[in-house]
């Protein structure tokens, strides 16, 4: 039963040394040119998606707090116009 232990490392470090060119294809271990670029490309794009998110919902807000202040300015205006009296008296 110790036999086992004894090799448990050696056949770790052997397993590992056989994965490793499978890890160096990946794009954030430095695989290649082309991976490289289209990880690059992928992170600066889901980076400034929040951003994006951000100014669209904050344009919407812009959008309906003008429209709602425009809304009240009209209000007030059609409340402090003179009535014409239709029929004299």
């Amino acid at each position: 039963m110790r036999a086992p232990r004894r090799w448990a490392p050696a056949l770790v470090a052997f397993a590992l040394w056989l994965v490793s060119p499978s890890a160096m294809a990946c794009a954030v271990c430095g695989g290649g040119g082309q991976n490289r670029q289209a990880f690059l490309d992928t992170m600066v794009f889901l980076s400034l998606m929040p951003l994006l998110g951000l100014g669209v919902f904050g344009g919407v807000v812009w959008y309906l707090a003008k429209k709602a202040q425009e809304a009240e300015r009209a209000d007030a205006l059609a409340a402090q116009a003179v009535p014409v009296a239709s029929e004299p008296r």
